[in-house]
């Protein structure tokens, strides 16, 4: 297949026939020469339209290409500050997240030392009257008299 439209006309145009034309024949060809080429210079200055048009695709590419690796070269460059802005961001959650904890504890450790505070105190008075009747208990006598 032909690389080129002008190849292609090439071997479409009419060599000629071996041999002495026919006057007809001989007006016939000379107008599908004139056809053909009206035709040949249509279609080489499409060709040329479409060089121009394949050269600025072209370069269209690079420039795009060249855009591309600018913007792919800066977000590499920003890449290790982006990784430290994020570490940093990470180690602040963390030391919220383990401040709101140690409040929750202590707040824990609270509630459970009051609880057991109030505990301790509720069965106090049950200790010490136990204690104080003990304590009549052993100053009875043997009659159960107390002193």
């Amino acid at each position: 297949m032909p690389s080129r439209l002008t190849e292609l006309l090439e071997r479409i145009r009419p060599a000629g026939a071996p041999g002495a034309a026919a006057t007809g024949e001989q007006a016939t060809d000379t107008g599908r020469d004139i056809e053909l080429a009206d035709v040949a210079a249509v279609l080489a200055e499409f060709e040329a339209e479409v060089d121009d048009i394949e050269a600025d695709a072209h370069a269209r590419t690079r420039e795009v290409r060249r855009e591309a690796d600018r913007t792919a070269e800066s977000i590499t460059a920003e890449i290790p500050d982006r990784v430290a802005v994020a570490r940093a961001e990470a180690a602040r959650d963390e030391e919220r997240r383990g401040h709101v904890e140690t409040a929750r504890l202590t707040d824990e450790a609270r509630r459970d030392a009051d609880r057991r505070r109030a505990a301790a105190l509720a069965g106090l008075d049950d200790l010490v009257a136990s204690a104080v009747a003990r304590i009549w208990a052993l100053t009875e006598d043997e009659d159960g008299v107390a002193p």
